[in-house]
């Protein structure tokens, strides 16, 4: 299957199975909790979190100061936004709560 395959029979089965195998598993992991800082102001990452092609990312606080220019490889950053940092985010908080 290629990456622009738009076959669903496929992908649900895949998707299926990557669920069963993981309903019977105790899922866990070891953050870091800097990783959900934000590298430029150090303050904690909220949505929307940005990023620039290489995948550094920053708040939507530090976007406008930074001129939207990547600090790190000086690409544009600000109109892509990192929903997978934002999932991260959002689970780990959701579990942090509880």
């Amino acid at each position: 299957m290629h990456c622009g395959s738009s076959n669903t029979d496929d992908s649900s089965s895949i998707h299926l199975q990557k669920r069963q195998r993981t309903d019977d598993k105790i899922r866990s992991a070891t953050l870091d909790l800097e990783v959900l800082d934000c590298p430029i102001c150090t303050e904690p990452l909220i949505a929307p979190i940005f990023q620039c092609d290489n995948g550094h990312t920053v708040c939507s606080i530090c976007c406008p100061k930074l001129r939207n220019k990547c600090p790190f490889c000086a690409l544009p950053i600000g109109d892509k936004r990192c929903r997978a940092m934002e999932k991260v985010l959002n689970r780990f908080l959701s579990h942090a709560l509880c």
